[in-house]
This record gives structure tokens, C-alpha cells and sequence, in this order.
């Protein structure tokens, strides 16, 4: 990885890190629950890209599923 980067991760996470210890309990698992639901939420939408790929894929193959 370029150092550029590594940098910039070992600045994220300090700022995370440090501002983590402020929040109560209740806020990091907001906070949390905030991530998961972001996360999932992307998944969904590069598996919905690749199924569309696919889609295209084999219908321009004049294959049908």
C-alpha cells in the first residue's frame, strides 16, 4: 500500500478512536447499528449491479435462465 494511505488510515482511526471515548454506550451502538445497516445496504446494491452484469451478460449470449 502507498504510505500516503497507511497514513491516512492510522490518522482515521486515531480520530475514531479518540472520539469514540467521548460518546456514551447508547451513542456507539447507534452508531454501530448506523454501520451495519450502511454496510448491508451496499452489499445489496453491488450484488443488484452484478446481477444486472449478468443479466445483460447472458442475454446479449442469447442464453436465457
Amino acid at each position: 500500500m502507498a504510505e500516503d494511505f497507511e497514513e491516512a488510515v492510522r490518522v482515521g482511526m486515531a480520530l475514531l478512536e479518540n472520539g469514540a471515548v467521548r460518546l456514551s454506550p447508547e451513542r456507539v451502538e447507534e452508531i454501530v447499528e448506523i454501520f451495519r445497516e450502511g454496510t448491508r445496504l451496499e452489499g445489496l446494491f453491488w450484488e443488484m449491479g452484478l446481477l444486472h452484469h449478468e443479466k445483460m451478460a447472458t442475454s446479449a449470449m442469447g442464453i436465457s435462465k
